[in-house]
């Protein structure tokens, strides 16, 4: 994967999203790719060596970007850096991007037989027990809860949040901010402490967590990031 891209890839990416978005992983070709970019299937393979390239470098830039409006909706909410915020923005985020919330689903639909071409274990996961544990430490979750239990709980939420819609009719669904704003009410009654929890000490938290992330990928591709937390 690639830490940054140019512009010349950042179009292919972005013609390659919106065809796997329109018609799915299987049933688009490079050639289809290169054609909506406007250059040649020759060139495309001089940014990516496939397929599965594209598309693992496309989720990759895309969860970057998730990443990016995640932070920043969480820094500008006073209580971004409580459960009941960070989810809620987690929520938000997710509904912008098909891509992202395709990945969290792995719908097939959309992600088709690259879901077989890389390493599967389940659906994805938004929240870790590890680090509602690291926020249970700050005071900005309750400390009588069970770490694994709730980010049990708040996965199956936002991938019923991500999916009722192909169980549900639509006109029986409530407007998607009115759904969030429930949610994040009722997660502020479970998990904050009674004194109204540490928000920027869980702000800190999460911006930990994120350089870690950051200089892992570092190590991991050779490349240097741009922090953008």
């Amino acid at each position: 994967m690639k830490l940054k891209y140019n512009d010349k890839e950042n179009s292919l990416l972005d013609a390659a999203m919106e065809l796997f978005i329109r018609y799915g992983y299987d049933k688009t070709t490079v050639n289809e790719i290169a054609k909506k970019a406007g250059i040649s299937k020759g060139a495309v393979y001089l940014h990516f060596d496939s397929k599965q390239s594209i598309m693992g470098n496309l989720l990759f830039r895309e969860t970057q970007k998730y990443n990016l409006r995640w932070f920043e909706l969480i820094d500008a909410d006073p209580k971004g850096g409580l459960m009941s915020g960070m989810y809620k923005n987690v929520l938000i985020a997710l509904s912008a991007s098909p891509i992202i919330t395709a990945s969290f689903c792995k719908d097939t639909a959309i992600l088709g037989s690259y879901l077989k071409s890389v390493p599967q274990q389940g659906y994805g996961e938004l929240i870790r027990p590890d680090f509602i544990k690291r926020l249970q430490d700050v005071d900005a979750v309750r400390k009588d809860i069970n770490p694994s239990v709730m980010a049990h709980i708040m996965d199956m939420l936002a991938f019923a949040f991500s999916s009722i819609g192909d169980i549900k009719p639509s006109e029986r669904i409530p407007k998607t901010d009115v759904v969030i704003n429930a949610v994040a009410d009722m997660m502020d009654r479970a998990f904050t402490p009674q004194d109204g929890g540490n928000s920027e000490a869980g702000k800190r938290v999460l911006h930990q967590i994120a350089d870690e992330a950051i200089a892992y990928y570092e190590r991991l591709t050779g490349q240097k990031f741009e922090k953008q937390y």
